[in-house]
């Protein structure tokens, strides 16, 4: 019984680097039972069953930049203090939400399997693509089907989440064409000249093009799970079995059920690393789809040019990168969490004195953030880093995104008034000391999103 099953090893991929309405792009907060343990442990979670001897207990953990993890776990009466209970209507939601949490990625495998995928020509050879249609947005690509599935379910999730933050304010928007090559050399080859992203929105076609060299680790996954409901399937063959030829007999019933138990764990712990080491593989393919596809939905359903104020470049790029971290979860948007690496290298930046200057990334433009040859990677880089790191301060702690003053600062933007002056009008003071508090907050900023120290609000 024992089948040998295909485990998927790691291998890395190179990426780039709610308010009402549309602005704060962040999820709402979820609101827990609250279980509080004489030694001091304090579990936040909901609450199961609860009886004079015992209580069973789901704790929940949120944790910043990783998906929701729950675990089920049963405390003595004598070791509980207090217990804080939420009302039937917020147990029901937290419930409701918690059910729809998918560590093992069974409920994304079922949601794959229903979606409308067909063979399409590609690059003249007859059924060798892949296309998917959406509302927002079309798919073309050569990549295994697996790789194919997974791309349409997360940008559909993604789409759905961003529009409860960034209504469309233009419903004519066009959906944009994702063409994903199966080959890294398949994409350089269709890239325009001089592109060195390893992604790219072209506004013009309104149209995404990136690649992958995920091709064999989508057949692998594919043929993993094969192998995993095939195994399941034989495991609740026996298990009738034994209950029919055991049924009067629940001690011999018992020692034949066990080892289906031990071995359906088994093969469910097995399922979990792989989906756990599929989705580390492919994060990084999944932050160049999300940071292009956020530029492609607010050029067209957004901010798009000609029909009124369009986002500062500097900006466009900034809330990209806060969107290709983003977590979608149980059809939230979780964003709020700092990337580690960008706040250390900030971080480092100001220490050193050599984070670029606020005014030099407002008067940015496009060529500032194209790694092209007349323009290095380190100079496209340190733009890029300042754009994410003023995005988050916008976000985050100015809350200024969506409100009468900002739609003003864009107005002003699109008549081609000053962007320095015009910012100050925004933020209510001038740069200088913006830029100052604006240092300050990152420097105390944690992975978490929480400060280290207090700040003086910006306003």
């Amino acid at each position: 019984m024992r089948r040998a099953l295909l485990i998927l090893t790691i291998v890395t991929f190179s990426s780039l680097a709610p308010q009402q309405g549309h602005g704060q792009p962040v999820a709402s907060d979820w609101q827990f039972d609250v279980l509080v343990l004489k030694n001091g442990t304090v579990w936040k979670g909901l609450l199961l069953e609860e009886s004079t001897q015992s209580i069973r207990f789901q704790i929940v953990n949120r944790n910043p930049g990783r998906p929701t993890f729950a675990l089920t776990t049963s405390v003595p009466r004598s070791f509980v203090e207090k217990v804080e209970r939420l009302n039937d209507e917020k147990r029901a939601d937290l419930k409701a939400k918690i059910s729809e949490l998918d560590p093992a990625g069974e409920m994304e495998t079922r949601k794959m399997e229903k979606l409308d995928l067909r063979r399409v020509e590609w690059k003249g050879e007859k059924d060798r693509g892949w296309f998917y249609q959406s509302d927002y947005f079309t798919i073309l690509s050569d990549a295994p089907e697996e790789i194919v599935r997974r791309a349409a379910i997360r940008i559909e999730q993604l789409y759905g989440a961003t529009i409860r933050f960034f209504p469309p304010r233009h419903k004519g928007g066009a959906p944009v064409q994702i063409i994903i090559h199966s080959t890294q050399q398949g994409y350089q080859a269709s890239a325009p000249e001089g592109i060195k992203n390893p992604a790219y929105f072209s506004p013009l076609e309104n149209r995404i093009v990136c690649g992958t060299d995920l091709g064999k680790r989508g057949e692998d996954l594919a043929l993993f799970r094969k192998q995993f409901r095939e195994m399941l399937e034989e495991l609740e063959s026996k298990e009738k079995q034994a209950r029919k030829f055991y049924s009067k007999n629940p001690t011999e019933l018992e020692r034949h059920l066990a080892p289906i138990r031990a071995e359906r764990t088994r093969i469910r712990n097995l399922a979990y690393e792989n989906e756990v080491n599929f989705e580390k593989s492919t994060s990084g393919l999944f932050s160049l789809l999300y940071h292009e596809c956020f530029h492609a939905y607010i050029h067209s359903f957004v901010y798009p040019p000609n029909k009124g104020p369009e986002l500062p470049r500097w900006l466009n790029e900034g809330l990209a990168q806060i969107f290709e971290t983003a977590i979608v979860e149980v059809g939230e948007l979780r964003v709020g969490h700092p990337d580690p690496e960008r706040l250390n290298r900030l971080k480092d930046q100001i220490r050193d004195k050599k984070i670029l200057p606020l005014k030099d990334l407002l008067q940015s433009g496009p060529k500032q953030f194209a790694v092209l040859h007349g323009l290095g990677k380190h100079d496209a880089d340190q733009f890029y880093l300042a754009s994410w790191g003023l995005a988050l301060y916008l976000c985050f702690e100015n809350d200024l995104l969506g409100t009468k003053e900002w739609d003003t600062y864009l107005t002003e933007l699109a008549k081609g008034q000053d962007p320095i002056k015009s910012f100050e009008n925004l933020v209510g003071k001038d740069l200088a000391a913006y830029e100052k508090q604006w240092h300050l907050w990152l420097s105390r900023l944690q992975k978490n999103g929480k400060s280290s120290q207090q700040v003086p609000s910006s306003r």
